[in-house]
């Protein structure tokens, strides 16, 4: 269980990054707010997959990937409305 949410972690750490990475350069929202909303992302969705699937396969760390992503992809939509407002 330890080792899952490091692994969580980690993922959402890495996605987090990676997308910070790939945002253009004028947005605003710092390091701060795509790696903790994709390690929130990868915790949350990958325990509910955990819970669904009640193992440690690769399809709950996949699953967990997926949720970081679609996270910061609403994060950036909900930040893309409020800019052009």
């Amino acid at each position: 269980m330890v080792f899952r949410f490091v692994v969580f972690v980690l993922l959402g750490l890495a996605v987090g990054v990676f997308a910070r990475w790939r945002l253009p350069k004028g947005d605003a929202s710092g390091w701060f707010a795509p790696v903790t909303l994709a390690t929130a992302g990868s915790i949350l969705g990958g325990s509910i997959a955990a819970m669904l699937y009640r193992d440690d396969g690769p399809i709950v760390f996949i699953l967990a990937a997926i949720a970081s992503v679609t996270v910061i992809i609403i994060y950036q939509a909900i930040a893309q409305r409020h800019m052009h407002a």
